[in-house]
């Protein structure tokens, strides 16, 4: 077995237990406002006593409907969390490859699916019935297929990249992010003619739009409802001004997001900076800018702010590598550093789950 295999073998291995834990121990816990939501929403469909139809729910229809065809098989709650197992190990698997082709490690591809798996949003969040982690997978995907194109740059993978992406809208409206990076990938990253630049940003956007706009009208017609009324009651009349929100707020929900792993993507940045690997960089620099797309949104938490994972696990798992020259202790160290990180991520998690409520108010 060559290393690419082994390593990917060991991630799912990780990601499995990872799963059994969550599963077991944590998701029982869970108790999300939105899981009601989206629950109430599925029995409306399915017929069941105490269904509620909330229209923002079918705006991303396919997890919903999904769990409507699941439902002689599984009730709504436990169809939403298999979805999310199968875009889980998806979106491990989708990690490693984004790894390794930056830095054609299979230690530190394995690393990053450890990063990605063991972050807080994905504890919480991720196994939950909710359906962030759908947009997390399919938002991963079109950043890969845009990479592909980065390679050899064709009109059918422009599409590609935007139709992953524009699938990936009928299921989290975080995949509003995957137009920006392609954006700036193609203004950053490439050397095409600015003639060329918008044509193949056109095709993207092309792509990315036509499902949104069929699903936009569909839901229109049905319900007279849409993103901008949506937008528009959560800016007014729901979480609030994001700005309105202290600073100390939203520091802590960036905190949440990794931790003590931030100080692993200082490392991986410093490290970049003093590489100076200009093909790396403009990818990475590309990645930036979605992922501050958070502040477009009416609130600050951090499995909005998560949308940043593809670029916190590359620098991240780039930042836990101990120098060549220190190759003898590097694997038990960087295994501890990994070992931390998790435990920390678990210890907070029960711990917030315990006094969380106590704690909420007070920020």
């Amino acid at each position: 077995m060559n290393n690419f295999k082994k390593y990917l073998l060991i991630s799912f291995a990780f990601a499995l237990l990872n799963a059994v834990l969550l599963l077991a121990i944590f998701v029982p816990s869970l108790n999300h406002s939105d899981t009601e939501q989206y629950i109430s929403t599925i029995n409306y469909f399915t017929g069941e006593s105490g269904g509620e139809l909330y229209l923002h729910r079918v705006l991303k229809p396919l997890p919903v409907f999904i769990s409507v065809l699941l439902n002689p098989i599984l009730d709504a709650k436990n169809a939403l969390i298999f979805q999310n197992l199968i875009f889980y190990f998806l979106s491990v698997w989708l990690v490693f490859l984004l790894i390794f082709r930056l830095y054609k490690s299979e230690k530190q591809a394995f690393y990053g699916t450890v990063l990605f798996a063991a972050a807080y949003p994905m504890l919480a969040y991720g196994l939950a019935a909710l359906t962030d982690l759908s947009g997390w997978f399919f938002y991963l995907a079109s950043v890969l297929v845009s990479l592909k194109f980065l390679e050899s740059p064709k009109v059918k993978t422009a599409l590609l990249a935007g139709l992953v992406a524009g699938l990936g809208m009928l299921f989290k409206e975080s995949l509003a992010a995957a137009p920006i990076f392609f954006a700036f990938l193609l203004f950053i990253a490439t050397n095409l003619s600015l003639k060329e630049k918008i044509k193949y940003l056109f095709c993207f956007g092309s792509a990315f739009i036509l499902p949104v706009l069929i699903n936009s009208i569909v839901i229109y017609k049905a319900y007279s409802y849409s993103y901008l009324h949506w937008y528009w009651d959560v800016w007014h009349h729901g979480e609030g001004d994001f700005y309105a929100y202290s600073v100390l707020r939203i520091l802590i929900e960036i905190a949440r997001v990794l931790f003590i792993g931030w100080i692993f993507v200082v490392l991986g940045a410093v490290k970049e900076f003093y590489l100076k690997n200009k093909e790396r960089a403009k990818i990475l620099i590309a990645l930036v800018f979605p992922s501050l797309s958070f502040f477009l949104w009416s609130f600050p938490h951090n499995r909005i702010i998560f949308i940043a994972f593809p670029l916190i696990c590359l620098l991240g798992s780039f930042g836990i590598l101990i120098k060549e020259n220190k190759q003898k202790a590097a694997v038990p160290l960087e295994l501890s550093f990994l070992f931390l990180y998790v435990a920390a991520n678990y210890i907070i998690l029960d711990a917030l789950l315990k006094y969380g409520p106590c704690l909420q108010g007070a920020f």
